[in-house]
Parts: C-alpha cells; sequence; structure tokens
C-alpha cells in the first residue's frame, strides 16, 4: 500500500511539474507584449533577423545611381575675376559611363557635384582669371603645358602638367607641337582632362 501512495504522489506531482511548465510556456509563447528580441533571448525560438539587415538585404545594385549614355552632364564653371559662370552640356565621356557619384568625386576632387542622377550630373568648378581667357595648349620639357596667348604679367608660361607627352598617340603628340588654341577656362579645363584621364 505504501508502494501504491508514493506511485499516486510521484505522478500527481508528475503532473503538476508538467502542467506548471505548459503554464509557462503557453505565456510566453502568447504574450503579445513581448518582443520578437525577447523571445529570441529565451533560448525557445531561434533569433529572427533585424529590421535594418532585412533592409539592407533588399538593396539592389539597379538602386545605385550611375551615369548612363544618356544621362546629360552639365559643366559649371565659376570665373573669380569677372564673376560669371559659363555653363556647358554634352554627353558623358565613355570613361564616365557606369561611375557613381562616390567615384566621379575621387576623380574629379576639384569638382563639387551639385545634382547627380541618372538623367543629369551637375559639376561646378571656381576658375581663377576672367572668362574670356586665350591659351596655346603644346609641349613643353616633354610635359603638355598651357601658355598664354598673350604673355601675363611677363609670364608666358600658365602651367606645365604631370602628362608626358610621348603617353600620347602621335597623332596628338603633333597637334600639341603645333599648338592648340584655346579660347576661356573651360574649354581648357576640359582638353586637359582628355589628356590626363
Amino acid at each position: 500500500m505504501k508502494r501504491l501512495a508514493a506511485a499516486i504522489i510521484l505522478v500527481l506531482l508528475g503532473a503538476v511539474v508538467l502542467g506548471v511548465g505548459a503554464y509557462f510556456s503557453y505565456g510566453i509563447f502568447n504574450n503579445p507584449s513581448q518582443k520578437p528580441e525577447q523571445l529570441a533571448n529565451t533560448a525557445l525560438l531561434p533569433e529572427t533577423p533585424k529590421d535594418t539587415d532585412i533592409e539592407a538585404n533588399n538593396i539592389k545594385e539597379e538602386e545605385i545611381v550611375k551615369i548612363k549614355p544618356y544621362t546629360k552632364m552639365i559643366y559649371e564653371y565659376y570665373y573669380k575675376d569677372d564673376r560669371n559662370t559659363e555653363r556647358s552640356e554634352e554627353d558623358p565621356p565613355h570613361f564616365m559611363i557606369g561611375k557613381t557619384k562616390e567615384e566621379m568625386e575621387i576623380t574629379f576632387d576639384q569638382w563639387e557635384i551639385v545634382k547627380f542622377t541618372e538623367e543629369e550630373v551637375i559639376m561646378r568648378r571656381q576658375m581663377e582669371g576672367s572668362s574670356a581667357q586665350n591659351y596655346i595648349v603644346g609641349v613643353q620639357d616633354g610635359y603638355v603645358a598651357v601658355f598664354y596667348n598673350e604673355a601675363i604679367d611677363g609670364a608666358k608660361i600658365k602651367e606645365i602638367t604631370d602628362t608626358p607627352v610621348s603617353a600620347l598617340p602621335e597623332d596628338e603628340r603633333q597637334k600639341l607641337l603645333d599648338g592648340i588654341s584655346i579660347s576661356g577656362e573651360e574649354a581648357l579645363m576640359r582638353l586637359l582632362e582628355d589628356y590626363t584621364s
């Protein structure tokens, strides 16, 4: 009889433990005020991904804005001396196609990128001198150089670039040896960028 009583007590005790466990488990899984992170920390459920992880995984490469062949490139040159802004618009050169804003900021660190969309990129640069300055691009000591068309303050050379003429194709070298006449800083900067890219 004692054994029967002990077995009944053990069964009842087991039932109570299971009942209490089921009660608390039901409360954890059905508590609407408890956040998913709290449930994950109980080690009863697998950890759920955070919203920011889901958003980061949903960003597609197509959403990153890049220059396309149809992008309108607008260059604005602000001349400090006469406070004049010249603006030109053209198709993007081949080496710009596929570049992001960040890549353009690295490549063109002298420029301020005012607007950057697939439809239109506006780049602005402050220039020394006036907008009507005339130059000759030629060769000095084996490098591409810029000369004033008329000497300014006794100086004929405006600048000597880091671009060796020997690195250019033969037809470009001949043009430089003959001298290329350029009017305005805008045209000069564009020509020099073509030689340095």
